[in-house]
């Protein structure tokens, strides 16, 4: 039987198919937050969370490697958009061009 995290997964997989982001969905990289109090959701609280009318966020997680030193870290790493709110290694970028 499917928890209803499996499901918000398998429907983010189809979201995400032919997109740059499917690899990191496919393998779970990403987080999902509560707008509420941003709080991260997962499979165990998912029931406790989410409730009909609960606005989530979703992060893309990447991996910072010994060659990722250089990156600035205020820059997309697909399409190298700025952000000027960029602080304490949280990073978010809106509206990013295809």
């Amino acid at each position: 039987m499917l928890t209803d995290g499996q499901i918000f997964h398998r429907h983010l997989d189809i979201l995400f198919e032919g997109t740059p982001g499917q690899n990191k969905v496919r393998r779970r990289e990403y987080q999902v937050n509560s707008t509420d109090d941003m709080s991260v959701v997962t499979s165990l609280n998912w029931n406790q969370k989410i409730k009909a009318g609960a606005t989530i966020a979703m992060s893309v997680l990447f991996c910072l490697t010994a060659e990722s030193e250089s990156v600035e870290f205020n820059k997309c790493p697909r399409c190298n958009s700025a952000n000027s709110e960029a602080d304490s290694g949280q990073m978010k970028w809106f509206d990013a061009p295809n």
